[in-house]
Parts: structure tokens; C-alpha cells; sequence
């Protein structure tokens, strides 16, 4: 882009040894040796000053630069340090828009590289820019100063395009993760989808145009908090040109998602539906600009047959709203100690990932959970079904060892009829499984459970799950795991809770690395309630500790976000409905070992403190 410090590269000097082109500095030289020239301010008040104009068609400016600092004490004010100053203004010199985020240092430092990208305000027609030092004292060194225009004011609506690096085509279907069965197909949508903000003046339920700046963002993904800028966040926001520049985009609280696939032919006939493994919180779903659903937090399935059509291309869009439930929100610390104050949604938008499944459009399996049982070395598969008559039926699980191809066991029950519930249910012996815990986390097992039908046929087969075969129970004042004695030392834990550098799988496993390392093997996971935004992404820790044998005690949510009022039906069934999703989504983990409720509600201030430990304490 075009340099706007004039000779920064201080190539030219003038007979007093002073850059040509710049204003006169105060107790400021310039310095040679080898590393080349450099900008030198030794003492309080030392600096250059630039004005520097601007042209109305820049849109952003790219700072980069070395700085130094020897035995910079800090001035009266935390801003009086050796920095370089900067402040946008008008035509009438007044100051215009935030003060930008500069670069500040005191003591003595290395030379640091700094770089950063800066918007400029609309009506910014000059720019103040100061290498200097505010502090009381000290030398502050500058070099390799440069202040490039790295984008241009968007003058018309359009597009963003692709991230750099991102595949050609991000939107197919062809390459995205999937599992397939006789029966069905799962497929990943994860990855990136075109995505703009709700803006105040947008129509209620009409999906914007193409080429109506939309941008790009990732699935899962955690909206950037305050203004979207483009190096905001850990997950990064690709907003189109004119949608940056203009739009006020603090505390957005809904977005536009959409996507142009198509879904295979051999999909005919089958029931489609999208998976939503977290949302926060409410997600309205179009097909060509058709509405056909809506999911709720923490999520859900929204099924789409009818709308999808196999073998044609289609666009499928989602209004996502980041709302909180209620107006206020309790912060719980103990029965003498509740905070209320405005509830908000911190982790925004479709944090988990998210599957579009093809599966039976009539009688069929919905999910399993496969219970082991150490003392009695059997295996029990509960499979809950859709669509199901009296029968009977029969189940069969394949058995594979986590990463092998080879069927190790297979189990098939006798005839089945549903429950009441709609489930199917069997156990058998398995004399020879190899124990999963906390030393040989390996050992871990994919199971593919198939519904046969009287005649034989297979029906259903289920997207394979994976399990490990373990048992924990309570015996007296003893958790066993496995039968043997476990001494959980736990601590909590915000993989779940933190932004996606923190709450990824690679994170995740680091984490439990060093807490493995440190002498603890248990977790307390750190939501301690289960309200919208208060999970960002789920798997990435719970695929760590079935790894590596880290034991985890997964919260539920707790009831002062139902009123306190578990005893009217209504708050029950919400509570019931929203436990039951959980437990269902986490059940087959072998490292979830506990569901915590309530955290703090059965406490009271002071409850580690020896002299109270009796519980012998009345409430104030």
C-alpha cells in the first residue's frame, strides 16, 4: 500500500543529520551502527510530531515498526510511557473517533516487533502521529517505521471474497467429513459459511441478496466480542468492505449463515435433518428463501425433509439470534450470597458443530447409549426408535477396537418389543473386554448397532459411537473405578467455558497433559450453570479426557435459572428436557463420571473453614 511517512526508511539526511521531509524533533536524532538507522527520543518529552493527511478514499492503515525502551519510568498518568502516539481529526482539527489502540512500554525492553491495522473514521481528513516518550524519563528508539494504507474505502455493496488460503470451493459437500452406514450418512457442515450481521434496518425474514455484503465466518465459532475488526478475536470475522466501514457492529445479537450445497441423489427417499450439537440461542432455518424450523439452545435437530430436494443444488440459510432467555441472571455463590444483575450471552453463535444426516424415513434408530458393567462383565446397548411397531425386533452390535477396521465382537439379541418409551433394550456377556481408565485410556471401542426387523433384514444401522468399558461407583465413602478405589484430585476447569483457542481438541489435550503432569486426574467442569453463552464448544474437552484418561464431572444446569421453582410441571419439564439433552449428548463418554447439579446451592459462606465444617452455621 502507499507509504505515508515520508523517506520512513530515513534514507535521506540533511546536512544537520535529519530526515528529509520530517517536522523538527524535540531532543530526537537519528542514530546509525549496524542494524541500520534509527529513530532515537532520550528524555521526558522527546518525540517527532507528523500530521500526516488523508485522503477520503483510504479506508485502513497497516503500522509496523521495531521500539526499544531503556529505563523508561513510568508519569503521573498510566499513558505516559514511551509509546507512539496516534489521533484522527477533521477538517476543523477536531478529534474524531476512539483513540486508537497504540503501542506503550516502560523500563528497558529488547526490540519488539509492532504491528497493527487501524480503521479511519469517517470525516478523518488528517492524522497525528508521534513517536515519542511521555514517561518521566528514559530513551525510546524507533525503527523500521512505517504507516502503509493496507485497504480502501468501500464505495459500493458487495461480497467479501474468499479468506486467503480458504479451499476454491468452500460451500461443497464433496470433501467434508462424513460416516456412512447402510442406511444413513452423517455429514459434516463444519467449515466456512457466508455470514453477515442483522443490521437494525434489515426485514425481519427475508435472506439478503447476494452481493448484499456478506462475508465469511466459521462453523463452529464464537462471535468477536465489541467491534468486529478484522484482527478482533481468535476466530476471525471476514465482514464485506462497506459492511466494516459503516455498520455499528458492538453487541450484535444476530447474524445471517448461509450456505449453497447439494445433497446427494442417493439420498432420496430418506428423512433429512440438521443437527445443531450447541447453538446460542436460537437458530430459524430457510431453504431458497423459504422458512421450514427453528431450533432452540443448547440445541437440537430441525428436520428438513421436503425442504432439501437430493441432486439439486439449494441454498441453505440460518438466522441466528444471541439473546439471553431471561432479562436478569443469578450468579450463585452460596444461599447467603446471590448476585443478580442483567443476563447477557457471552459465547454467541453456533458454537458446536453442526451435521446434516440422511437416515430412514420410517421405522428407524435414534440413538444409543451402551452400558458396561466391570462386576458383571456384560454390556448393555439401550436403543431408543422412531417408528417402530410391536414387532418384534432385534438388535445386533458390531464391536471394533477404537482405529481398527476388524469386528472384534458381535452381539444380537432375541426378539424385542419397545417400550413405552419407544426403547429397545438388550445385554450380554463380554468376559474379555479391555478396561478403560485412567492408565489405558487406549482402550476404547467403536460400536455400529444395527435394527433387524422379524424376517432378518436390517432396517437401520446407526453412525458408529465410541465407548470405553468402565464402571464407577460409590461404595460407603469410596468412589471405584473399575472396582478399585480412585482418589479424585480435581480441578476446575474453563476449557469449555473460553474462546476457541482454549476450548478446541488440541488445547484441550495440551491441558490435560499438564494437569496429568502436576498430579491431578479429574476435572470439575467450569460452567457451573447451563445458561445460553455460557459453554462455548463441548467436544474438543470431552474427546481430550476419553483420550487421555482424564475423569471429568460434567455440570448440569442449575435451578436458580428456573426460578428456584423445580416444583411448578412447567419449570420441571424445561429443567427434565434440558437435563435429559445433555445427559444424552455426553452419556457414551467414558470420562464423564459425574453429573454435578447445582453448584453452591447446598453450601454456605465459609463452608471450607475448619471452624464451620460441622454445617452447625445459620444464614445472617
Amino acid at each position: 500500500g502507499t507509504e505515508l511517512i515520508p523517506n520512513n526508511a530515513l534514507a535521506r539526511l540533511d546536512a544537520k543529520g535529519w530526515p528529509e521531509g520530517w517536522p523538527a524533533g524535540r531532543q530526537a536524532r537519528i542514530v546509525q551502527d549496524e542494524g541500520g538507522r534509527r529513530l532515537v527520543c532520550s528524555g521526558a518529552g522527546a518525540g517527532v510530531g507528523f500530521r500526516i493527511p488523508l485522503k477520503p478514499e483510504y479506508g485502513r492503515l497497516r503500522l509496523a515498526m521495531q521500539m526499544k525502551v531503556t529505563d523508561v519510568a513510568l508519569g503521573k498518568e498510566s499513558w505516559e510511557t514511551g509509546r507512539l502516539t496516534m489521533s484522527f481529526h477533521d477538517a476543523k482539527g477536531a478529534r474524531i473517533g476512539p483513540w486508537p489502540n497504540v503501542f506503550g512500554m516502560t523500563g528497558t525492553t529488547a526490540w519488539t516487533a509492532c504491528e497493527r491495522i487501524y480503521p479511519i473514521p469517517e470525516g478523518a481528513v488528517t492524522l497525528a502521529l508521534s513517536p515519542c516518550n511521555l514517561g518521566a524519563s528514559g530513551t525510546v528508539e524507533f525503527r523500521g517505521l512505517s504507516l502503509t494504507v493496507c485497504r480502501l474505502r468501500a464505495r459500493v455493496k458487495a461480497d467479501a471474497p474468499l479468506p486467503p488460503g480458504a479451499d476454491a470451493e468452500p460451500e461443497s459437500l464433496a470433501d467434508a467429513w462424513r460416516q456412512t452406514t447402510a442406511t444413513r450418512e452423517r455429514v459434516c457442515l463444519s467449515g466456512l459459511w457466508r455470514f453477515r450481521p442483522v443490521l437494525p434496518e434489515d426485514p425481519a425474514a427475508a435472506v439478503p441478496r447476494p452481493g448484499d455484503c456478506w462475508g465469511w465466518f466459521k462453523v463452529p465459532g464464537i462471535w468477536p466480542h465489541g467491534e468486529w475488526m478484522p484482527e478482533s478475536g481468535v476466530q476471525q470475522v471476514w465482514l464485506a468492505p462497506w459492511l466494516e466501514e459503516r455498520a455499528r457492529l458492538r453487541d450484535v445479537e444476530q447474524a445471517w449463515y448461509k450456505r449453497r450445497f447439494t445433497v446427494p441423489d442417493a439420498w432420496a427417499g430418506r428423512r433429512l435433518t440438521l443437527t445443531f450439537t450447541m447453538l446460542q440461542t436460537h437458530a430459524q432455518a430457510f431453504v431458497d428463501g423459504r422458512p421450514c424450523g427453528e431450533v432452540w439452545y443448547p440445541g437440537g435437530e430441525l428436520d428438513l425433509t421436503g425442504h432439501l430436494v437430493p441432486g439439486r443444488e439449494q441454498e441453505l440459510a440460518l438466522r441466528v439470534t444471541a439473546r439471553p432467555l431471561t432479562a436478569e441472571r443469578n450468579a450463585f455463590m452460596a444461599p447467603d450470597r446471590i448476585i443478580t444483575d442483567k443476563a447477557s450471552v457471552n459465547h454467541k453463535g453456533i458454537t458446536g458443530d453442526l451435521f446434516l444426516t440422511a437416515q430412514p424415513a420410517a421405522a428407524r434408530l435414534e440413538d444409543v447409549q451402551v452400558i458396561t458393567s466391570v462386576r458383571d462383565r456384560r454390556v448393555t446397548f439401550a436403543a431408543e426408535t422412531a417408528g417402530l411397531d410391536a414387532g418384534p425386533w432385534r438388535l445386533r452390535a458390531e464391536v471394533s477396537e477404537r482405529g481398527g477396521a476388524a469386528v472384534a465382537r458381535r452381539f444380537e439379541s432375541d426378539a424385542l418389543a419397545p417400550d413405552a418409551a419407544g426403547v429397545l433394550r438388550f445385554n450380554a456377556a463380554w468376559p474379555d473386554a479391555k478396561l478403560w481408565d485412567t492408565d489405558t485410556p487406549q482402550h476404547r471401542y467403536t460400536v455400529a448397532l444395527s435394527l433387524l426387523d422379524k424376517a432378518g433384514t436390517v432396517v437401520d444401522t446407526l453412525t458408529p459411537v465410541t465407548v470405553g468399558f468402565r464402571e464407577i461407583r460409590i461404595e460407603g465413602r469410596d468412589f471405584l473405578l473399575n472396582g478399585l478405589p480412585v482418589h479424585l484430585r480435581a480441578l476446575h476447569n474453563t476449557t469449555s467455558v473460553s474462546a476457541a483457542d482454549k476450548a478446541s481438541r488440541s488445547a484441550a489435550l495440551e491441558m490435560c497433559r499438564r494437569m496429568f503432569e502436576y498430579g491431578f486426574n479429574a476435572i470439575i467442569a467450569g460452567n457451573y450453570d447451563f445458561t445460553p453463552g455460557s459453554v462455548s464448544y463441548l467436544d474438543g474437552l470431552l474427546e481430550a479426557c476419553d483420550e487421555t484418561g482424564m475423569l471429568l464431572a460434567f455440570s448440569l444446569p442449575h435451578l436458580k435459572d428456573f426460578g428456584y421453582r423445580l416444583d411448578k410441571p412447567e419449570m420441571a419439564e424445561r429443567y427434565r428436557a434440558q437435563a435429559a439433552w445433555l445427559i444424552r449428548r455426553v452419556r457414551n463418554h467414558p470420562s464423564v463420571i459425574l453429573y454435578a447439579m447445582n453448584h453452591n446451592c447446598t453450601g454456605y459462606y465459609g463452608d471450607q473453614n475448619p471452624q464451620k465444617i460441622d454445617g452447625l452455621y445459620e444464614i445472617p
